[in-house]
């Protein structure tokens, strides 16, 4: 099983987990299944502005959203990941166009962590 490394955050898409690592320890942290999928989509297209309707396209799939409910979705996962939108660190809002993931995801063979 793959593991994915953004910075500080190590993901487990095969059992919906997100942790920070604190000193080589990994701390969880809670994101409903739609919050996980949502980043995980973002995951997968990083570094490429996502827009809108690709989004609720990929997450909600055949069910229609507003754009306030991806965006409040959005807000719920910068709050879940301790990111600020106004100086962001994972996820930065592309004005008028969508949102993208700003660094680049390292995939790693399974590893232990403490």
């Amino acid at each position: 099983m793959q593991k994915i490394e953004i910075l500080d955050l190590v993901i487990e898409p095969n059992s919906y987990s997100v942790y920070r690592l604190i000193n080589g320890e990994k701390s969880p942290i809670a994101l409903p299944k739609l919050s996980f999928t949502l980043f995980k989509y973002l995951i997968e297209n990083a570094q490429e502005i996502c827009t809108l309707e690709q989004i609720s396209e990929a997450v909600w799939e055949n069910t229609v959203v507003s754009n306030e409910t991806i965006t409040q979705r959005i807000t719920l996962l910068r709050k879940a990941l301790g990111d600020d939108p106004k100086n962001p660190k994972y996820i930065e809002s592309i004005r008028g166009r969508g949102y993208q993931l700003i660094v680049a995801p390292t995939y790693k063979a399974r590893k232990h962590y403490n």
